[in-house]
């Protein structure tokens, strides 16, 4: 008899890290979508060129350098001229529209909104901007360029580039806060995998092993409670299993192992008056010692009551249900025992 209760526990003395592993592994590949997306996007995003802008001689050569693959630069604009004409958007003024003309090639340049009257010229003004495609700029702004330096319509058109040099599309803090969030998201994701392969590893390190032996168990004791999952089962449902002296909470993506001695308090979590109960799950809520929460959620009415119909028959001493007067004799008991 002896043996082969000794033989059960080697059968089943992995069950509490077999699911561990399992959880873990399971964790560790719903995390790698999200790792692989987000590093997608980090290379989606032209960060060094944001962050490290080439630097741009002279304006007239922002058609080529757009050409090449280059959106963000950085120029000093030697010599610009205010045409006249200010872009809006949702009826707020962002900026204003300068000009450089030099050797019959004309380039538009997109000042920020800095000035309530604009000046007629900057010289040695110091800009970073992105370069835009403006096939279809509004040909308001070369009517009134036109006019100003008496060319025609079309003989602007002729030498006038289709980039524009945009310092209101340059949003580089914009771009720290997002650099920002995506190498924060990176370090959470690869932190939860990292964390994972500990688990399935060294599984002794889990949560629910951490806990365990919190409350007064060990990591010789964990064939007890595989023992007792696989040949003293009280109750099994709804992702619990009860035992004579545990209560083990296993789902998908996690473990939990509670010593009934070490239980104080156990009640349904009630919604508040602006949450919707669902009437057919429910959610048990366990106190420990040491000040110890477990929560069990999506229980059914049935698992509810026969878990706390065993406890109350069998441990008198573990207060059932919540009231004020049990929550003030459980932490009475929490802060007698520190």
């Amino acid at each position: 008899m002896q043996n082969n209760k000794q033989n059960n526990e080697i059968h089943f003395n992995n069950f509490v890290y077999k699911h561990i592993r399992k959880s873990s592994f399971f964790s560790s590949i719903l995390m790698l979508p999200f790792l692989i997306l987000v590093i997608f996007i980090c290379f989606k995003i032209p960060f060094k060129e944001i962050f490290f802008p080439l630097e741009l001689s002279v304006a007239n050569s922002a058609k080529n350098v757009y050409e090449s693959g280059v959106e963000y630069v950085e120029i000093t604009l030697s010599e610009v001229h205010y045409t006249g004409y200010d872009s809006y958007r949702r009826n707020k003024k962002i900026g204003s529209y300068y000009y450089s003309l030099v050797n019959n090639n004309c380039t538009l340049i997109l000042i920020k909104n800095k000035y309530s009257n604009p000046p007629k010229q900057l010289t040695d003004y110091k800009i970073n901007a992105r370069l835009i495609d403006n096939s279809d700029l509004s040909e308001t702004v070369i009517k009134k360029l036109a006019k100003d330096i008496d060319w025609t319509v079309d003989g602007l058109n002729s030498v006038t580039s289709n980039i524009t040099i945009d310092e209101t599309a340059y949003h580089k803090e914009i771009y720290i806060y997002l650099g920002l969030t995506l190498v924060t998201l990176i370090v959470i994701f690869i932190s939860i995998i990292i964390k994972n392969i500990i688990y399935i590893i060294f599984p002794g390190f889990h949560p629910a092993c951490i806990f365990f032996t919190r409350l007064g168990g060990s990591i010789k004791e964990l064939n007890k409670v595989n023992y007792e999952i696989s040949n003293d089962v009280i109750l099994k449902a709804d992702n619990i299993v009860l035992t004579e002296k545990y209560i083990i909470s296993a789902t998908t993506f996690n473990l939990e192992i509670i010593p009934i001695r070490s239980i104080l308090w156990i009640y349904e979590h009630i919604p508040s008056h602006h949450q919707i109960k669902n009437t057919s799950s429910h959610t048990l809520i366990f106190v420990c010692r040491h000040k110890i929460y477990f929560d069990f959620k999506r229980i059914s009415s049935e698992s509810l009551s026969e878990v706390i119909k065993y406890i109350e028959n069998r441990y008198p001493s573990i207060l059932i249900g919540y009231s004020k007067e049990n929550h003030d004799l459980t932490f009475k008991k929490i802060n007698h025992k520190k």
